[in-house]
Formats: C-alpha cells, structure tokens, sequence
C-alpha cells in the first residue's frame, strides 16, 4: 500500500511502500519495542528515517 508520509529531514512529502499505517516518522533509528518497525527513504534529500507503523 503506497501512502506519503513527511520527511522528518527535510518536511517533504514522499511516497512510501508500506503494507501499514504509517502514524509518526523519526529521524533516529527507532526499534520495535517502540513501535518503529519500518524505514524508508527521501527521494528529494536522500537521508533515511524511521516510520511508526500499525494495523
């Protein structure tokens, strides 16, 4: 499911392919455990970050 999201670098809107719903992103690197399972990329600035995700 593609759905866009904010980049929590740059404040672009980018497209991502995740099969959840995609609540927060992060720029830190977060871990299950908070919820932070996924991760995506910006197209416009490059940089990685994370994507809180749930059902």
């Amino acid at each position: 499911m593609s759905q866009r999201v904010i980049c929590s670098h740059c404040s672009e809107s980018v497209d991502v392919d995740i099969d959840m719903t995609v609540t927060r992103t992060s720029k830190a690197v977060g871990s299950l455990k908070d919820g932070f399972a996924r991760s995506a990329s910006c197209s416009s600035c490059g940089e990685t970050f994370s994507c809180k995700t749930t059902w």
